[in-house]
C-alpha cells in the first residue's frame, strides 16, 4: 500500500513540476526536486536496465536489503542479490523466478513476497516497467518495502482475538448454563446459593478481563494516570489480604522489614501489580504449596536502576519456574510460555505486561529470578515518599 501510495506521489509531483515553464533555472528545480523526493524515500528503489545490472538506487534501497557492501556500479539483479542474501533466503528461487516472470511480461507489473530468516523479516518487493520518450520499455524499477512489522502487527491481531475470545467464551458458558438452570428449575436454597455463587464468579472474571484490557489500551495510549499519595506499605498489604479471594488452595506469608518508610505511589495501581503477581504465582503453584510475599529497604539496586530510596517488593512461588530463554517475552502483551502446564491453566497473557506497565508508570523496575521446575521470584521497586510535593495528599494508617 505504501509502495502505490508513493508512486502516486511521485508521479503527481513530477507532473505538476513539468507543466510548469520549462525555462532553464525550473528545469534545475525540478531536478532538484525530483532528486530530493527519490533520496528521501523510505521505500528502496532501484532503477534497472534489460540485462539486470543496476543503473542507479536511493539510499533505502541498501539498508532495507542490509547490503553492507553495495556498489550499484558493478551489482546486477538477481544474481548478486540472490548471492548476498543466499543464507537467509527462505525460497532460494524467489528471487530467480520474478526476474524470469518480468522477461516474459516486461510490460507488465510484477509483485512477490521475499522471506528472510535470522532474524525473520519479511519485505514486498514490486517491479514496474520504465519507458523512454517513445514509451518504449527500457528496463525497470524495483521497489522493495519492508513489511515485517504490518506482519507483526496482524500477528498480534489476530492472537488477540483468539486469546480474548477464548477467555470470554469460558465465563459466558457457565454464567449462560447456570442462569439457564435458574431459570428453568427449581433447587434447594443451598443450590441456589452456589449456583448464583459461580456466576457471580465468573461475570467478576468478565470484568476483570474488560478493566485488563481498557488498562493496556489506555498505557499503550499514554492516557493512564496516577493517583499518587504517601502511604504506607504495611496499611495496602493489609488491605490486600483482606481482600484476596484466590487463595483457598495455597498459604500465603508475608515478611515485612521493621519500620517500613511510606511509599509515594497509587494505592490501586499498587494493589492491581500485587493481584496479577500473586495470581501469577497461584496459577503456576501446585496446591498446597507457599506463596511469600517479601517487602524491604533495598541497600542496592539492580543496574541502570534510578537512584534514590526504594522499596523492593518480591512474590517468590513454588512453581514450574520458567526456563531462561523464555524470561525477555514473559512481559509482553498476551504472550504465554508454550508448555502443557501453561495450556492447563489458561489466561490472557495479560497479567506480567500490567504490571510491568504500572511499575515503570511509577519510575521503578520489575524484574524475575526463575528455575524451572523449583519456582519463581518476581521482584518490583516503589519509590520511597521524601518531602511530599504540593499537590501531593496523605494517608494515615486506618
Amino acid at each position: 500500500m505504501e509502495t502505490n501510495e508513493s508512486n502516486q506521489l511521485l508521479s503527481s509531483h513530477a507532473l505538476a513540476l513539468l507543466s510548469e515553464p520549462p525555462a532553464a533555472a525550473n528545469l534545475v528545480e525540478i531536478s532538484l526536486q525530483l532528486q530530493q523526493v527519490f533520496t528521501n524515500l523510505p521505500i528502496g528503489l532501484a532503477l534497472i536496465d534489460h540485462q539486470g545490472q543496476v543503473l542507479c538506487t536511493n539510499p533505502a534501497w541498501a539498508l532495507t536489503w542490509n547490503l553492507t557492501e553495495f556498489n550499484p556500479k558493478s551489482f546486477w539483479l538477481p544474481h548478486d542479490l540472490v548471492k548476498a542474501l543466499l543464507p537467509r533466503l527462505v525460497d532460494t528461487l524467489c528471487l530467480n523466478n520474478f526476474w524470469q516472470s518480468g522477461l516474459r511480461s516486461p510490460a507488465e507489473e510484477q509483485i512477490v513476497t521475499v522471506q528472510l530468516q535470522n532474524p525473520t523479516q519479511e519485505f514486498h518487493l514490486r517491479s514496474v516497467p520504465t519507458r523512454n520518450s517513445q514509451n518504449q520499455i527500457t528496463g525497470h524499477l524495483w521497489l522493495i518495502h519492508d513489511a515485517t512489522d504490518q506482519r507483526e502487527l496482524d500477528r498480534q491481531k489476530n492472537e488477540f482475538i483468539s486469546v480474548v475470545s477464548h477467555e470470554l467464551r469460558t465465563p459466558l458458558t457457565s454464567i449462560l448454563g447456570y442462569t439457564d438452570l435458574l431459570i428453568e428449575r427449581d433447587f434447594e436454597p443451598a443450590e441456589q446459593k452456589q449456583f448464583l455463587k459461580t456466576v457471580f464468579h465468573e461475570a467478576t472474571r468478565l470484568s476483570g478481563l474488560v478493566e485488563d484490557l481498557l488498562g493496556v489500551s489506555r498505557y499503550e495510549r499514554g492516557k493512564m494516570k496516577l493517583d499518587r499519595w504517601v502511604l504506607p506499605l504495611r496499611q495496602v498489604i493489609t488491605q490486600l489480604t483482606r481482600e484476596l479471594t484466590l487463595l483457598e488452595n495455597h498459604r500465603l506469608l508475608i515478611r515485612m522489614q521493621d519500620s517500613l518508610p511510606p511509599v509515594y505511589a497509587d494505592r490501586n495501581k499498587i494493589k492491581q501489580i500485587l493481584i496479577n503477581l500473586i495470581t501469577n504465582a497461584v496459577k503456576y503453584s501446585p496446591q498446597g504449596s507457599e506463596i511469600e510475599l517479601v517487602i524491604y529497604e533495598a541497600a542496592q539496586l539492580p543496574p541502570e536502576h534510578p537512584p534514590g530510596r526504594w522499596l523492593i517488593v518480591s512474590v517468590r512461588d513454588q512453581g514450574i519456574g520458567i526456563a531462561p530463554k523464555e524470561i525477555p517475552q514473559i512481559w509482553e502483551r498476551f504472550y504465554r510460555v508454550d508448555n502443557t502446564a501453561t495450556r492447563q491453566v489458561g489466561g490472557t497473557g495479560l497479567g506480567l505486561h500490567i504490571a510491568r506497565s504500572l511499575v515503570e508508570l511509577h519510575g521503578g523496575q520489575i524484574w524475575v529470578e526463575s528455575l524451572v521446575g523449583t519456582g519463581s521470584n518476581f521482584s518490583f521497586t516503589l519509590p520511597v515518599a521524601a518531602d511530599p510535593p504540593p499537590q501531593a495528599g496523605l494517608l494515615l494508617p486506618d
